[in-house]
């Protein structure tokens, strides 16, 4: 089962997420299958984001929509500086976390805007692109992972544990 962090520091499973989104846990799953919603991830989207997202594919106004692709956006261009700088040879293993963190909320944002606002038949032509943009750039990060010692690996792919600083 997946689990959220909720600002407590308490760890909610997905039927106490359906529950404060006021669904059910099938119709969570369903709408994580349709990319709606992001994958239950600990340590990339905290319920409030889970909350706006689905307020927003439920009622979502015009104008509020292209307010969120605005914001999206302009966390787009920021994971590209992280990621830029995480790929400089002198990066370090919490730069190239913070990357990936970062890559990873602007593309569940935008599939979930392609899944709530694309046409249907151009739909999974977009998913794919996106798919494929996220790829590249995890492609990327990964390949900085050899620079660095285990331990510090292991710090770069969880979130919740602290990143050893410095290179091998």
């Amino acid at each position: 089962m997946s689990r959220r962090q909720k600002p407590s520091g308490r760890t909610l499973g997905t039927p106490e997420i359906a529950r404060e989104l006021g669904i059910g846990d099938r119709r969570l799953q369903q709408l994580i299958a349709e990319q709606v919603l992001p994958p239950l991830q600990e340590g990339l989207h905290g319920l409030d984001d889970l909350r706006k997202l689905y307020r927003l594919y439920r009622h979502g106004t015009h104008e509020e929509w292209l307010i969120f692709l605005h914001d999206v956006l302009a966390e787009a261009r920021q994971a590209e500086r992280l990621i830029e700088a995480a790929c400089e040879p002198a990066s370090r293993p919490d730069q190239v976390r913070n990357a990936s963190i970062a890559l990873q909320r602007v593309m569940a944002a935008l599939r979930c805007f392609v899944a709530t606002k694309v046409p249907e038949g151009l739909r999974d032509l977009q998913l794919d692109h996106v798919r494929r943009l996220e790829d590249e750039a995890l492609v990327a990060l990964l390949a900085q992972l050899p620079r660095f010692t285990p331990d510090q690996i292991k710090a770069c792919l969880d979130p919740r544990r602290p990143t050893v600083r410095g290179n091998s």
